[in-house]
């Protein structure tokens, strides 16, 4: 195994410096320009006790004033050492740099958590807060009611479904449409997509739930030793393999630009998996095609041996019959014998003494087969069409020849 020591360099700053600058510009600017996440921006002024711009900030007509002062904080706390990465330092700001955000998605973020439903997610929250609620606390819609994926307690269900129109709108200004199945297969059956270029990614919100024991003293199966409670905390996970936690200090909606990250790098990854997939399927249909074409080769190179295996039989039969008959017409007395030669004519009906019109048969045929086995050794099996279209008439030949 392997282990990979990145090297770093250590900036330090004064606690006002880094207060200037995250009421100078947005979260993702002041990163991009320290050579760190918005997310390490967000903690470090956490714990350094330095007040950052509402939700929206950035977008508001008349935006909200610094705070006069700072809150006081120990004297250890006033200087903020950041550990930058060395291969980060130097690096220019480019709009390729994947720390970036598109100007769109970074003008719908800086709105905040939109204060209206769309894309379905009002019908949404209509059925799931009037259907039923699970063990877990979850609310389910009601069967063949098709909803987006959010999965929730009554008592986060309004915030996770608001946080998922947040995330349809920071996709929906990058490009991506939004959609979801109209139809559910069964209660538990709901889906959420964002989809560009052809690629798909789903997307799930849930709140996470604690388990608590009950009472056990009595006679109690498992199914009723524990209840749930929610934890009033939400997770977002995206094409079933990357999931985002939010914590006390940083709540999903604050932690939006990650998200929308994740999301990208996803869909990246699912597009490279699809391109994966269709050369796989690619490989296996012309692998198909391949064996299809050494079958009806081989069946037809066997059905020459066949053929001529029926003519060398034929050709005996027909040399054991001009023996016979040579034979008969050497004993004379034979002739005298009445009736004789009308059952002479007969049996020269019935067996054949002439080899030529079995011979053009059998030399008709094996030129068919040979043609065939021609054409199967032209065919293209990257021609995926085109080859299974040719497999199918040559298979009928054979058929016919039958």
């Amino acid at each position: 195994m392997t282990i990979e020591i990145r090297k770093a360099h250590r900036r330090t700053l004064s606690r006002e410096a880094l207060f200037s600058l995250v009421w100078e510009k947005p979260m993702t600017k002041v990163a991009l320009e320290l050579g760190i996440s918005d997310v390490a921006v967000r903690k470090i002024c956490v714990k350094h006790k330095i007040p950052r711009p509402p939700q929206g900030h950035w977008a508001a007509a008349r935006p909200k004033s610094p705070p006069a002062s700072l809150p006081s904080v120990p004297t250890h706390m006033e200087e903020i050492s950041i550990y930058v990465p060395e291969k980060v330092l130097g690096r220019a700001p480019t709009s390729d740099s994947k720390d970036e955000l598109p100007g769109k998605v970074e003008a719908v973020i800086a709105k905040g958590v939109p204060t209206r439903l769309g894309h379905g997610l009002g019908a949404t929250y209509t059925e799931l807060r009037r259907g039923d609620v699970d063990r877990y606390g979850y609310c389910r819609p009601n069967y063949q009611s098709g909803t987006h994926e959010v999965i929730a307690t009554k008592a986060s269900l309004k915030r996770a479904v608001y946080l998922m129109e947040y995330i349809f709108r920071v996709c929906g200004a990058a490009g991506f449409s939004i959609g979801s199945d109209e139809f559910s297969r069964n209660r538990w059956s709901m889906s959420s997509w964002v989809s560009r270029g052809g690629v798909s990614v789903s997307i799930r919100i849930k709140s996470s739930v604690r388990q608590i024991e009950l009472d056990t003293s009595g006679d109690r199966s498992d199914y009723h030793k524990f209840t749930y409670s929610d934890s009033g905390k939400l997770s977002v996970t995206i094409g079933g393999n990357v999931t985002v936690r939010e914590t006390d200090m940083l709540p999903l909606e604050a932690n939006m630009p990650v998200i929308y990250r994740k999301i990208v790098r996803e869909h990246e990854a699912e597009g490279e998996r699809k391109r994966q997939r269709a050369v796989e399927l690619r490989n296996r249909e012309i692998r198909e095609q391949v064996g299809r074409i050494d079958a009806l080769s081989n069946e037809a190179a066997r059905r020459q041996v066949s053929n001529l295996e029926a003519f060398k039989s034929q050709l005996m039969k027909i040399e054991e019959n001009r023996h016979f008959y040579a034979a008969l017409e050497s004993h004379g007395e034979l002739q005298e014998i009445d009736g004789f030669g009308d059952w002479y004519l007969w049996s020269k009906n019935v067996l054949p003494t002439e080899i030529a019109g079995s011979a053009r048969y059998a030399l008709h045929r094996h030129q068919v087969l040979s043609e065939i086995i021609e054409e199967l050794k032209g065919l293209d099996p990257g021609n995926s069409e085109l080859c299974h279209e040719s497999l199918h008439q040559i298979a009928f030949k054979l058929d016919q020849l039958s």
